[in-house]
């Protein structure tokens, strides 16, 4: 197990000993319900409450008939009525925070009030124990929010449960993905969808861990495979319009490749170039509230973009860097990578002196979270994808063929990445806002191996990862193997 998961582990472990106590907010998760105060200007909602509880063998209703011009009159076996959006949390918190896997609920029920005129809520937790499918709603007569729900009978996630002794899921596993996103589709009708995936991430390795078993939480079962991932979303009935990932390490180049290979079932990807612990979702929320009273509507560039820089509170909260990614614009980042590695082969690959040294120079390079500006945390094999366009530039005779590679792949990540946290506001100086993130990322990363015989092998792993998507960029590939 790698030292940041032992952490985690350890964290996991003392957050299920003290959440209680730590996190005691103004609402609660699981079945109980809240009051909430519900502001006038929320009665008048264009989209119609849905008053179904689904409190005992996850009954189904049919949709309330919407009242905003164009939307479908009612949607067969759905759980909510249609709205602008539906919002899906897969919250596999086992392995990594389940204080913040209860901190996104406990956000998500302060905060309905504002989502609920255009969006559904449903929820997929795993922080130890049973797991718990919830659905963000109110109870229209009696002003309450309430969460806990069955799972519909004649789902695939109600049979997932059914077969759990202990009505616990292994949601590193793809089948378990893939029941909940059919639920949250089929059941939640929305003009748009967005997933939000909460645990550790790994870049091209892959993302989300959980425990075989509630006895043995030392053996963790992960990470889900890209392929198993890009699997899920291709069979999927329609597309994920954002996908966000509270992950470490998921902007990465490389990564996103997998999302492209769907052939546009994911448009638009959220996540974090360097470590990550956690976004702050009451921050987000305010953000898509603010931008959907503002706009009329939440459009998903919008959406995605009202993710970055929403960071939680603390120490780390200037050492991530976000960035949002259209995939609409990812044709272009993948030929000009391919052409990259083309020109460097030709170049004489890593046999070339200037090449050497600059594989050298960006591997050994402090990367990763920051802990202040002087002192960073490394992260092996992972390099700024513009950082390194930026060195052969600057490393070879201006207008040849090399440094007109690595300008072409510049322009198109700076054209794919269209929000960065590292970016400050217009204006704004170092002194005004202060991030040290800004100096060593531009929102997305790259794999590129040290010469070491240890990382040879990690480039082994990597291109094994890779799997079809290696046809992609086959000359960056063949680069890579000439390290």
């Amino acid at each position: 197990m790698i030292e940041r998961d032992k952490r985690a582990l350890a964290r996991r472990r003392a957050a299920r000993a003290g959440a209680s106590a730590l996190l005691l907010l103004a609402c609660s998760t699981g079945t109980n319900s809240v009051e909430m105060e519900r502001p006038a200007e929320y009665e008048a909602s264009s989209y119609p409450r849905s008053t179904d509880e689904l409190g005992s063998g996850g009954s189904s209703a049919t949709a309330a008939t919407p009242t905003t011009a164009g939307q479908p009159a009612s949607t067969p076996g759905a759980l909510a009525p249609y709205k602008e959006w539906t919002f899906a949390f897969y919250l596999a918190a086992e392995t990594s925070d389940g204080a913040l896997g209860e901190r996104y609920v406990q956000w998500l029920e302060q905060r309905y009030a504002e989502l609920e005129p255009f969006a559904n809520v449903i929820v997929l937790l795993d922080i130890g124990g049973p797991t718990q499918l919830l659905q963000i709603r109110s109870d229209a007569d009696m002003f309450r929010i309430r969460s806990e729900i069955d799972a519909p009978q004649g789902t695939a996630l109600a049979e997932l449960f059914r077969a759990s002794d202990v009505h616990e899921l292994t949601l590193s596993t793809p089948r378990v993905l893939e029941a909940f996103l059919d639920l949250a589709q089929s059941r939640y009708p929305s003009k748009y969808f967005a997933l939000t995936v909460l645990d550790h991430g790994e870049a091209w390795n892959g993302a989300v861990y959980d425990e075989t078993a509630i006895e043995t939480p030392e053996i963790p079962v992960g990470p889900m495979s890209l392929s198993d991932f890009a699997d899920v979303f291709s069979s999927l009935a329609r597309p994920i319009d954002v996908l966000a990932f509270d992950a470490c390490l998921m902007q990465e180049l490389t990564t996103h490749s997998w999302w492209f290979e769907t052939s546009g079932k994911v448009r638009y990807v959220v996540g974090s170039e360097q470590e990550n612990y956690g976004w702050n979702f009451d921050k987000v929320m305010r953000q898509f509230d603010g931008l959907w009273r503002s706009d009329g509507g939440l459009s998903p560039q919008r959406l995605a973009t009202s993710f970055v820089g929403q960071t939680n509170e603390g120490e780390w909260s200037s050492n991530v860097t976000e960035s949002a990614v259209d995939l609409a614009r990812w044709q272009d980042v993948v030929d000009s990578l391919d052409t990259l590695g083309a020109r460097l082969l030709e170049a004489g690959g890593i046999n070339d002196p200037t090449v050497k040294a600059i594989v050298e120079q960006r591997v050994t390079r402090p990367y990763g979270g920051l802990i202040d500006a002087t002192q960073r945390r490394t992260h092996e094999d992972l390099v700024d994808a513009v950082e390194l366009c930026e060195l052969i530039e600057q490393s070879f005779p201006a207008d040849t063929a090399l440094p007109r590679a690595a300008s072409a792949l510049r322009s198109a990540l700076g054209k794919a990445v269209i929000a960065n946290s590292a970016q400050r506001p217009e204006g704004h100086s170092v002194e005004d806002d202060p991030n040290p993130a800004a100096e060593v990322s531009h929102g997305l990363s790259l794999h590129l191996p040290k010469t070491d015989a240890p990382s040879l092998l990690a480039n082994d792993a990597y291109a094994k990862k890779l799997g079809r998507v290696r046809e992609l960029f086959p000359h960056w590939i063949a680069f890579l193997d000439t390290i």
